[in-house]
């Protein structure tokens, strides 16, 4: 916890961490592109956290290379990602099917949220 410094100078304060909160008391997991997901997939935390998330059958959108962190979490098997170009081999090695796509709502989380 504390002040994390972002891109140009921005500053935002830290008020909790992965430790301190559980993934059932959010209804969606949005990881952000960027570097983002480089950082945070090699936060033993961060990964255990997301790994947790998906497990519940939630919502899960990655933007960008956010998929990266979804990979670190081993949760993309026989999944259906899309995700920067950059990271396709990344996303086929780990499992997942690779498309390019604006954007996957999977079959599984779709029912799963109760859509067809």
């Amino acid at each position: 916890m504390g002040p994390i410094e972002g891109k140009k100078g921005a500053v935002i304060e830290a008020t909790t961490t992965f430790a301190d909160e559980s993934p059932d008391d959010f209804d969606l997991l949005l990881i952000p592109g960027g570097g983002a997901p480089e950082n945070l997939r090699i936060d033993d935390g961060a990964v255990s956290w997301t790994k947790a998330f998906t497990e519940t059958n939630k919502p899960v959108a990655a933007i960008c290379h956010g998929a990266q962190l979804l990979i670190s979490a081993d949760v993309l098997q026989n999944r259906k990602v899309t995700a920067v170009n950059k990271i396709r081999d990344d996303i086929r090695n780990a499992g997942g099917t690779y498309v390019d796509e604006a954007l996957v709502i999977a079959p599984d989380r779709a029912h799963a949220a109760g859509r067809q």
